[in-house]
């Protein structure tokens, strides 16, 4: 299904979605930043770089109550699972998120299926757009993605100028466009033409090359290589990238009281990089440097996940190197690996 959007129609395409679900997209902040939030009165931004934050936290939530509990005066503990049902529109997905959340649904449906953040991803729609305009740190194309990819969207967006082409992608997505097919227009038939040209353009604005899929399964070979002090002797293991990232799906629980006999079970997103994050109750910590800290989320990215789950967890977004206080690079660690697996050290 392939629509037209005319840019001053968008408006009124949020209005009318609005009525039935909460629509978040990327606006400017009043610390002017764009981020995803949910949509009042600001004007939706979609043009432009990604934004630094990706749209994770409304899947996979930065704190969240698992459940509440309860303990009587006969000692009896009751639980209340919390159980979110809203509907909610995510609208101005880049490709890498995109990709990044169909990372998450696969991590989070295996044998210990997360019924929190899959019950989210089946209330959600989720509408990408085309990244016209890469930033100077991403590296999408070096993964073997592409900054025009439909992969995770429900319907898909590229901006054409006056207008938005729009594709519907999954059923959800169809619906929705034929609910609000008063908004939207037939196709033209040079469409695909111009589509053709805007992935052209698309990958090359984008500067930072590396062929990554000739590291898969070849990552591990630097395991003992001393690329990773090199860069750890500078990381002051703040855990920003891990914060930033739109894979990362470590998190930390922990029950805190509201009264003297009532309670919830929560949980937060948590970092590798931290050294309290393997720390064990006896006082061993089995990373206890910032090079094996460092190591492993390079590792995890690149190699575990390939063994685990035939693939990157990366998109190529580019914001670890964007919010890193020091200016470690994720493209120049890549290229350091790279140059170990050609010589054959080990």
């Amino acid at each position: 299904m392939r629509k037209r959007l005319q840019k001053q129609k968008l408006s009124s395409l949020i209005k009318k979605l609005k009525e039935d679900a909460t629509v978040i997209a990327p606006v400017m902040t009043d610390k002017n930043e764009v981020d995803f939030l949910p949509v009042n009165s600001e004007e939706v931004i979609l043009s432009g770089a990604r934004s630094l934050y990706s749209p994770k936290k409304y899947i996979f939530k930065q704190s969240e109550s698992m459940y509440d509990y309860t303990i009587q005066d006969s000692g009896k503990v009751t639980v209340k699972e919390s159980c979110e049902n809203e509907k909610q529109i995510i609208m101005g997905i880049r490709p890498c998120d995109l990709h990044a959340i169909e990372y998450m649904k696969e991590f989070y449906s295996g044998k210990y299926k997360d019924s929190y953040i899959l019950r989210r991803l089946e209330n959600s729609v989720l509408i990408g757009l085309a990244c016209t305009e890469p930033s100077t740190n991403c590296f999408c194309t070096s993964l073997g993605n592409s900054p025009v990819d439909t992969d995770g969207s429900d319907i898909m967006m590229a901006d054409a100028g006056s207008f938005y082409f729009v594709k519907g992608i999954t059923e959800k997505g169809k619906k929705l466009i034929e609910n609000n097919k008063d908004i939207f227009e037939d196709s033209q038939e040079d469409d695909e033409r111009v589509l053709s040209d805007i992935k052209e353009s698309c990958e090359k604005a984008i500067l930072e090359k590396i062929d990554v899929t000739a590291l898969k399964n070849k990552v591990g070979s630097a395991y003992n290589s001393d690329i990773w002090k090199k860069y750890s002797d500078i990381c002051v293991n703040c855990g920003a990238c891990t914060f930033n990232c739109p894979t990362c799906t470590c998190f930390d629980v922990a029950d805190t009281s509201r009264s003297k006999n009532e309670g919830c079970h929560y949980r937060t997103w948590d970092t590798c990089q931290n050294f309290a994050f393997t720390l064990h109750a006896s006082g061993h910590n089995p990373r206890s440097t910032s090079e094996e800290r460092l190591r492993q989320r390079v590792m995890h990215k690149y190699q575990y996940t390939v063994d685990q789950m035939d693939q990157f967890s990366c998109t190529g977004c580019g914001r670890c190197t964007q919010v890193c206080p020091v200016g470690i690079s994720m493209i120049a660690i890549l290229k350091d690996i790279k140059e170990v697996v050609d010589n054959g050290e080990e």
